[in-house]
């Protein structure tokens, strides 16, 4: 298994590759109530989940079988903080920053 990062700044969104398999906040930094995007190149399990920097799951917000595209989940409330974002797929896992703000 392999492990991905995507590292975005600044606030907004930029294009994201539909040919590439990522995990990226909508907006960086975020609101309380943030939203999470990920691309898949291909159908498939995933498992999308929230850490924090010192590793501890805070909440597994999805999982289940996606279909090839982008989506777009809401996360339930986070608390002002640095964050991972942990997207698993069926053999690889994508991670990506994420800062929530007032």
């Amino acid at each position: 298994m392999q492990i991905y990062t995507y590292m975005e700044t600044g606030v907004g969104s930029e294009f994201i590759d539909p040919s590439t398999t990522r995990v990226y906040p909508l907006t960086n930094p975020s609101s309380t109530s943030p939203s999470i995007g990920f691309t898949l190149t291909e159908t498939s399990y995933v498992q999308l989940s929230v850490f924090d920097l010192a590793g501890r799951m805070i909440q597994t917000v999805s999982e289940g079988f996606y279909s090839k595209g982008s989506h777009e989940i809401d996360v339930q409330e986070l608390p002002v903080g640095s964050y991972l974002i942990l997207l698993t797929t069926d053999g690889d896992r994508f991670c990506s920053k994420m800062v929530v703000l007032n």
